[in-house]
């Protein structure tokens, strides 16, 4: 997994304190289970914005944050189209904790509702 945070970091941050990438790979088991799935999931989105200098860099008390995850596609979790379900809630539980007020999540999707 590969989170760019360029598109979040604002003002002063953006200017003092360079974005970069960060990767958190997963190095255990050929082929996890559906429920190994879901752990390796929030473990690598947590270690990537850990890995980042943690959520509370981009995100500040009583913020309002957009999440914009690829939901785009109608397509199960295991088909990989879109964004795992679990990384949005893991990005968004770190929002909450970082101080954000709210946290939004959307996407322009190609199907219909």
């Amino acid at each position: 997994m590969a989170l760019g945070a360029g598109g979040i970091a604002r003002g002063a941050l953006a200017q003092d304190k360079p974005v970069e990438m960060t990767i958190a790979k997963w190095t255990g088991a050929p082929s996890p289970t559906n429920d190994q799935i879901k752990q390796i999931a929030v473990k690598l989105t947590e270690k990537a914005i850990e890995g980042l200098g943690g959520m509370k860099r981009f995100v500040k008390q009583g913020d309002v944050v957009w999440v914009k995850p690829n939901i785009a596609w109608d397509r199960s979790p295991e088909q990989a189209a879109n964004t795992n379900p679990e990384v949005v809630a893991t990005l968004i539980r770190l929002c909450f904790e970082a101080g954000a007020k709210r946290v939004k999540v959307g996407d322009n999707p190609v199907h219909q509702a």
